[in-house]
């Protein structure tokens, strides 16, 4: 497995090192360490507080206009002793609008809770709406109408890229889409074109195992050079992307077309997140079931986890070493597709930290499962693993 892990961490940040291993499926940490039990804030309803200074809206994010994104975000309030917000964390919603959302609450002043006549840290849910047809006229008037897109491809070791004339014809289907021309560099301009770089890797590692990553960054032909959003600001920059595997060549140029297919179609279509937990008031955020890929050879039946049995379960990988250094941790979804032999033959990546993706998606590659069965016959299945990395 070494040999798997250097290539997939050397595709993201470069070479690994020998380092702390993730935690294994089983023995999850529960939460952060290290804070003291009197100062954790205490659950509070939003509608409770009094608000001593806000903005009067958020600012609308460039990219969810060109998106045609509206929905609602889902946001989680700490509020400190003081009554400033120590922080706004996106939970749920489409995720070109979670840092507009972040950045207009970040912003609110309270009145400080008491509690027993003691000023208090407290934590609430709320809802932020975002509608398009209630942005000012002078927002709505100023959505660009050309893009420029610059696409590379980074085949290594042999692997597969996709045919010009399908990746155009990929591009030409968003643009349908959005309404937006497709122009050269010199026919930019600032505020009236958005510039979208893809970048498509491919990696053969072994004689088996095939790789793809796409990454799409996405600005205003303006903010092209800029690295990075500002915290606390609205973004200004759209980063998206997919990281899958498969076990075998066959077919692996039909996942490549389909993975660069979702990963432009994410700049029109917000990607929901797998479910939609209850809020502290009691909705639930509205989402759209996601469309799986297809599997590799006949059709996928969904099942839980619980419902398959685990036959070899590989050892766990050396920790990205960008990712330790960085002291980057999560919780990686993996989507796996296991064949009626119980080997798996496909893995995508749904949610987690960016540097522990490859990592996550080779290990899963590797796990091998007990036949899903469906009246009593071997089927190819299709469910989610989900796999933690602490740093210790």
């Amino acid at each position: 497995m070494r040999p798997v892990i250097c290539v997939l961490c050397c595709l993201w940040f470069g070479s690994p090192a020998a380092a702390q291993a993730p935690s294994d499926t089983v023995r999850v940490q529960a939460g952060p360490l290290g804070e003291p039990v009197g100062t954790a804030p205490v659950p509070w309803e939003f509608s409770r507080l009094v608000a001593r200074h806000h903005p009067p809206a958020p600012i609308y994010p460039p990219l969810a206009r060109l998106a045609n994104v509206q929905g609602t975000v889902l946001l989680r309030l700490t509020i400190g002793v003081k009554g400033g917000v120590e922080r706004a964390q996106a939970l749920e919603g489409p995720a070109l609008l979670r840092g507009a959302a972040e950045a207009f609450l970040g912003s609110w002043i309270f009145q400080p809770v008491t509690i027993d006549g003691q000023p208090a840290r407290v934590q609430c849910d709320l809802q932020v709406p975002f509608h398009l047809t209630d942005m000012p006229a002078s927002e709505s008037g100023t959505v660009p109408s050309k893009v420029v897109f610059q696409v590379m491809q980074k085949p290594l070791d042999g692997a597969a890229t996709l045919p010009l004339e399908q990746l155009q014809a990929e591009i030409q289907a968003l643009l349908d889409r959005s309404g937006l021309r497709q122009v050269e560099a010199s026919e930019a301009a600032p505020r009236d074109t958005f510039h979208v770089k893809l970048e498509i890797q491919t990696v053969r590692v072994g004689a088996d195992l095939y790789l793809c990553q796409t990454s799409e960054r996405c600005s205003l032909w303006a903010d092209r050079e800029l690295a990075a959003n500002e915290p606390g600001k609205p973004q200004r920059i759209g980063f998206l992307g997919h990281v899958v595997g498969q076990k075998g060549e066959g077919q692996f140029q039909e996942l490549l077309r389909a993975t660069v297919r979702r990963t432009l179609a994410e700049l029109l279509v917000s990607t929901p997140r797998p479910s939609a937990p209850k809020t502290a008031q009691g909705s639930v955020a509205a989402s759209t079931p996601k469309t799986p890929p297809a599997a590799p050879t006949g059709k996928a039946v969904d099942f839980d986890f619980s419902q398959i049995r685990v036959k070899y379960q590989p050892p766990a990988p050396p920790y990205p070493t960008s990712a330790k250094m960085h002291r980057v941790q999560g919780t990686v979804v993996i989507e796996l597709v296991v064949d009626p032999e119980g080997l798996v033959s496909r893995a995508e990546a749904l949610e987690g930290p960016g540097p522990l993706l490859l990592t996550a998606i080779g290990y899963a590659l590797d796990w091998k499962f007990q036949p899903a069965l469906l009246n009593g016959m071997p089927q190819y299945a299709r469910f989610k693993l989900t796999m933690p990395f602490r740093l210790r």
